[in-house]
């Protein structure tokens, strides 16, 4: 089956690249991908499912991706109930040149820059209760996170990834010919 072999590749790379990622069973295709969480969420590592049909994958997105350990992940992106990450434009633009690397990449820009219109919206209320957001640093650092010290670096945090993905802001001058 192509779409089993494409998965053993790509767990391959994860593996070289450093990744804990295993299926946890012969016949199941969930990839398990353990990460060292980013920016304000530095200091978690948190376990990701990625479930994939090999019959379908890579031509189809996968499944599902979901966060195991819900109960201590507090994140914009990810469904508080039932760990459901929100990948956005991944899935709905799938494509099968995309793979397992995308998936985690995606993952990480999710905590290096979180789209605070998320689906856990108790998350996102919290990360505005307060101008410079201490109340969820404070839980942040209270579940172990040691990125969540202040808004000045959830702020550079964000523009690294800004001009990671857009290249560097250049600011023209209007009175420049």
């Amino acid at each position: 089956n192509k779409g089993a072999k494409a998965i053993q590749r790509q767990l391959k790379r994860l593996l070289k690249a450093g990744y804990n990622a295993y299926l946890p069973g012969n016949e199941t295709y969930i990839v398990r991908v353990d990460l060292d969480c980013q920016g304000m969420w530095t200091g978690i590592v948190s376990t990701f499912e990625i479930t994939v049909d090999p019959t379908e994958y890579p031509l189809k997105a996968p499944l599902l991706v979901t966060c195991v350990d819900v109960k201590t992940m507090f994140h914009p992106n990810i469904d508080p109930t039932t760990g459901e990450v929100c990948l956005g434009s991944l899935i709905t633009d799938w494509s099968p040149m995309n793979s397992m690397d995308d998936i985690v990449h995606t993952l990480q820009t999710g905590f290096l820059c979180p789209n605070w219109a998320g689906v856990n919206q108790a998350c996102t209320a919290m990360y505005n209760a307060d101008e410079d957001h201490a109340t969820f640093l404070h839980h942040l650092r209270s579940l172990g996170a040691s990125g969540a010290s202040s808004s000045d670096q959830v702020d550079a945090n964000m523009q690294v990834v800004r001009e990671e993905i857009f290249g560097p802001v250049v600011v023209a001058d209007p009175f420049d010919d």
